[in-house]
């Protein structure tokens, strides 16, 4: 099971939840989309460092990464990272591989909960 929230610059959001399955043996694992909330980045728009904040309820093994339009990763802000429960907060620099337009950063937890957002670059 995969949970996927998307949240537009006016912070209206959609969480849609997709089931793979497999015909062999499998274990299933019950995920918690309140147990992750990504905030909106700041400033929006941006050149060329944002602020990405992200609230963790409870004690999770994260990933933040950086999308193009096209869904691309463009750069891994950090993989598999422990973080207990808090408020946190990571800078994105945009640097010359990156030209103006819509990015997305989007977190994921270790159980596949994942959230995402998008943010504009204008240089």
């Amino acid at each position: 099971t995969f949970h996927l929230k998307v949240t537009d610059d006016s912070d209206i959001s959609d969480e849609k939840e997709i089931i793979f399955t497999t015909n062999g043996p499998s274990s299933i694992e019950v995920s918690d989309p309140a147990a992750l909330e990504l905030l909106a980045n700041y400033p929006n728009p941006f050149n060329p460092t944002t602020t990405i904040s992200f609230t963790v309820i409870e004690r999770a093994e994260l990933s933040l990464y950086i999308f193009n339009n096209k869904g691309e990763i463009v750069d891994e802000i950090f993989e598999n990272r422990q973080y207990d429960s808090g408020i946190y907060s990571v800078e994105w620099t945009a640097d010359s591989r990156h030209c103006s337009g819509i990015y997305y950063y989007g977190v994921k937890t270790k159980n596949e909960t994942s959230q995402m957002r998008r943010m504009t670059l204008l240089k």
